[in-house]
């Protein structure tokens, strides 16, 4: 079996990979190169002037990212893996609070149609806890 990765020819950067019979010779499809072997398309690419598959960086996806040398991949700094982390948290708290209070719709509409009383009063307390955890969410791009 033959693994070939293919590539833009104009760009250089690595596409899809196919595997194919010895046997068979592959035929690229119009505007691809081929490059024998399997190649990651996250850290290398063909340079088109030469031929050659060469060590390449993509653009970072934000300035919350670092390139990692090991791993030759963006990774989240320090900062963002912290936002991260109480994003997860913070809707993993939202989920169980709803669980025990229902959806936010449900307990904002009875909090604005109940008298005051206590069951009124646990909702508050409950949609004062959900407005903590909303506030480690992270701003959706």
């Amino acid at each position: 079996m033959k693994t070939i990765t293919l590539y833009d020819l104009q760009t250089g950067l690595m596409g899809p990979v196919i595997t194919m019979p010895d046997r068979r010779d592959p035929a690229a499809p119009k505007g691809f190169g081929m490059k024998l072997g399997r190649h990651d398309p996250l850290s290398r690419r063909v340079d088109v002037s030469t031929g050659e598959v060469i060590d390449y960086q993509p653009p970072a996806p934000s300035e919350q990212y670092r390139w990692d040398t090991v791993s030759r991949r963006w990774v989240p700094t320090p900062e963002a893996e912290a936002m991260q982390l109480a994003d997860r948290l913070a809707r993993r708290a939202l989920v169980k609070l709803e669980e025990r209070s229902g959806p936010r719709a449900v307990r904002e509409g009875l909090i604005a149609a109940l008298p005051d009383g206590p069951q009124r009063q646990r909702l508050l307390e409950l949609d004062a806890e959900a407005a903590v955890h909303r506030k480690n969410l992270a701003p959706q791009a």
